[in-house]
């Protein structure tokens, strides 16, 4: 996984990297999220 490297490069001055890995986290969330939902 590559979370802490997207961090580290992506400071609180670069909103749009921040944008993107808030938008890949979410996104990974829903993902596993579903897969909860189908494993219940």
């Amino acid at each position: 996984m590559d979370a802490p490297q997207d961090r580290r490069a992506s400071g609180p001055g670069d909103p749009a990297a921040r944008a993107d890995f808030v938008r890949r986290l979410v996104d990974t969330e829903a993902r596993i999220g579903i897969a909860g939902l189908e494993e219940a």
